[in-house]
């Protein structure tokens, strides 16, 4: 994160309440996700390949890149501010193997 950005990202996995996520060595969306599995302890039997994390509701928004860069997300559409009442949101999705044709 930027020098002036919070150290923290507000996150929240379904109906469960926000929590504070530290991204100290966090450079990136995968990063970050590995710090909120071990976090949430609902997420301990979850494969990391199935999570993802939104800037808003997951069913309209597209799932922030893991690449993405932690400075970058205030940039991404649907992202309005981060805290405990406007969090990242956290989705496990099911893995599902893409074949070309």
């Amino acid at each position: 994160m930027s020098n002036n950005a919070s150290p923290f990202l507000w996150v929240k996995l379904g109906n469960c309440r926000s929590i504070e996520i530290s991204t100290e060595s966090c450079r990136n969306v995968h990063e970050l996700i590995k710090k909120v599995k071990a976090e949430a302890s609902s997420l301990a039997g979850v494969s990391i390949e199935r999570i993802n994390l939104y800037t808003g509701d997951p069913v309209r928004n597209e799932a922030l890149r893991p690449g993405l860069l932690l400075t970058e997300i205030s940039s991404q559409t649907g992202y309005s501010r981060n805290d405990d009442a406007h969090p990242l949101f956290v989705a496990v999705g099911e893995l599902q193997l893409h074949s070309k044709s």
